[in-house]
């Protein structure tokens, strides 16, 4: 009798548990790997919206070129994100990585470049063969009025994302794992208290 009663208390308790967990920890997974893109989607835009004058001008100006290097250089020593910026005919004319993302190297093949030259901002993930990791991208229109001067493209490692998702779910592994710890106890303590008179009863007669 108490093994039958504790069972269906831990079978509850583990709907009751587990289920709004789960739902929870799904929840917080989405939302920070959302909010992580949504940072480097505005960063690219504020790249773009810093290089638009070095666009607009052919990108002929080397002063600008080189200050705007050394900008998108300490960026991605602090993001960990790779930067390139492309001019309206998908031409790399800035890149932080120029031994695998070359100055001059024509990205309109690339779906994300060719999608922002139509003024879309798009990201996405995929794997890379050289570095043999996930890569996660965002690429912005650099964009005044009805005008597209080029693209700004950041690429960063899914390490990333993973380690937020990581530090914010941390909390709910603990805060599920002590409901467990409950539910079991609990269950321990009403299947004795139950079967207890029970067994009485059932010694007396």
């Amino acid at each position: 009798m108490r093994r039958i009663l504790l069972g269906l208390l831990l079978g509850l308790s583990a709907v009751l548990v587990l289920g709004p967990g789960l739902i929870t920890f799904n929840y917080v997974v989405v939302a920070e790997q959302r909010r992580f893109i949504t940072a480097f989607e505005r960063d690219a835009f504020v790249i773009g919206g810093r290089s638009e004058e070095f666009l607009e001008g052919g990108s002929e100006n080397t002063t600008q070129a080189v200050v705007l290097t050394n900008l998108i250089t300490k960026y991605g020593e602090t993001s960990g994100a790779d930067v390139i910026v492309t001019d309206s005919s998908g031409i790399v004319r800035l890149s932080t990585n120029t031994a695998e993302l070359g100055i001059g190297e024509d990205f309109t093949s690339r779906p994300e470049i060719e999608a922002a030259l139509a003024g879309n901002v798009t990201s996405g993930e995929r794997w890379s063969d050289t570095l043999q990791a996930n890569l996660v991208f965002v690429a912005v229109p650099v964009i005044s009025g009805d005008t597209i001067y080029g693209t700004v493209r950041l690429r960063f490692s899914h390490d990333g994302i993973d380690a937020a998702v990581a530090r914010e779910t941390t909390v709910l592994w603990w805060v599920g794992a002590g409901a467990v710890v409950l539910s079991i106890s609990l269950s321990l303590v009403i299947s004795t208290l139950v079967t207890r008179p029970l067994k009485r009863i059932e010694e007396q007669t």
